[in-house]
């Protein structure tokens, strides 16, 4: 390295110094990167198309989640696949029915979707 001096600084201080500012601030970034998961916290994302009345009595829900370890709808536990997607059956009550899914993760953060079904029977006028 030269001996470059201007006012005590050498060029070799500087690189030094710049070399120590970028790996913290790359070490910072891949840190804040890998805690995604943890700073998003749970996700459910519905897939199904949603039609509030009804005329099936039985329908599908369906949907995936994301950094979850429980998954409840209606108050009852429901499980996931590897990648976080699941398929649930339904069956409506006749007239006004509320769906409450519920996921929940490792720091018991919680999250919900809540849909309102009306359930109209085919043979009602």
């Amino acid at each position: 390295m030269s001996e470059f001096r201007n006012g005590g600084i050498t060029l070799r201080s500087v690189l030094i110094i710049l070399g120590i500012s970028t790996l913290s601030i790359l070490m910072v970034m891949y840190v804040l990167f890998q805690a995604r998961n943890i700073i998003s916290g749970p996700e459910i994302i519905l897939t199904d198309s949603y039609t509030p009345i009804q005329h099936e009595k039985i329908i599908t829900i369906t949907g995936i989640t994301k950094n979850i370890v429980k998954l409840t709808l209606n108050g009852k536990e429901i499980h996931t696949d590897e990648h976080g997607a699941f398929t649930q059956m339904l069956v409506l009550a006749r007239g006004y029915s509320i769906m409450s899914l519920t996921a929940k993760d490792r720091f018991g953060r919680m999250t919900e979707v809540r849909r309102e079904y009306v359930y109209v029977s085919p043979s009602a006028p």
